[in-house]
């Protein structure tokens, strides 16, 4: 069926692989010959794996294989990789030294150009970091003695839709800031005029408003439209304001008006967001 279709590389490789018909294959006997063969070996994963991830991976000549298996309904096609599409449309040509070096090879370049995904601020006093998939701005990246402006985009250009993440560390929270009052009087404060232009990018109060106010999980999460983002970004977007590691801290998540992430999406991100940055400063 395959003959004709695939190079004799791919059916050498399958060859050597032998792989069973009458079960679906176990890793540890795909890992005897692509170890033999290659120095190469699985790892096993869920299914879809952050692109920082998967280049580690691949640099360590390690091939992520993910262990479920399609159902009948989805035999023709299937969104996330499975243990079929993996070993059988992957792992024979890792048996070929060639092509084994250079996916190694590509997983370190990979690597190197996807960036950091987390940094460290205000003299270590906090790390900034966001949802898998994304990776620091350097170059839009602002630091003070008193606060600290980092910027994420997608490790891998391209990807649409792809929303803006930043955070704001700045200032010190006050006691018991994360207390259902503190927020309520932090929101009462950003719906005011002064609040409002502070939150506007022209300084004034007129182009912007708040579409939603929800305090939850000692958070202020506000829905904001604001009329003076540049050209390239959507008016509407999330923002999360919350004390974290003594300090207060400010997450948005924009989208593009050319791909638009969508609310329900953004907040989704936002919350991942927020997550993760609690993850990585408390401990």
């Amino acid at each position: 069926m395959i003959e004709g279709r695939v190079c004799q590389e791919y059916l050498d490789g399958l060859e050597r692989l032998a792989l069973p018909e009458d079960r679906i294959p176990q890793l540890a006997d795909i890992d005897r010959v692509l170890k033999a063969s290659t120095g190469w070996e699985t790892a096993q994963v869920p299914a879809l794996i952050p692109f920082d991830t998967f280049f580690a991976l691949l640099a360590s000549r390690r091939f992520p294989v993910a262990t479920f298996i399609r159902s009948p309904e989805e035999l023709d096609y299937l969104k996330e990789p499975d243990i079929f599409h993996e070993v059988f449309g992957h792992c024979p040509m890792l048996t070929n030294p060639a092509f084994a070096d250079f996916t190694a090879t590509y997983g370190r370049l990979g690597l190197a150009a996807s960036g950091p995904t987390s940094v460290a601020v205000l003299n270590g006093g906090m790390t900034v970091t966001a949802p898998d998939g994304f990776c620091v701005d350097e170059q839009a990246m602002r630091e003070t003695a008193r606060e600290a402006f980092v910027l994420f985009t997608r490790c891998r250009p391209g990807v649409r839709p792809s929303p803006v993440l930043s955070a704001t560390v700045t200032g010190y929270a006050a006691p018991g800031g994360a207390s259902t009052e503190n927020l309520q009087r932090l929101a009462a404060f950003i719906g005011s005029q002064t609040g409002l232009a502070q939150l506007s990018r022209s300084g004034s109060a007129d182009g912007v408003r708040i579409d939603e106010t929800l305090i939850q999980d000692g958070v202020l999460w506000l829905r904001i439209h604001d009329s003076g983002n540049p050209e390239t970004l959507h008016p509407a977007y999330w923002r999360a304001i919350l004390p974290l590691s003594e300090r207060m801290v400010t997450l948005s998540v924009m989208s593009s008006r050319a791909h638009p992430v969508g609310g329900a999406s953004e907040l989704e991100v936002l919350r991942a967001f927020v997550v993760r940055m609690r993850g990585a400063n408390t401990g």
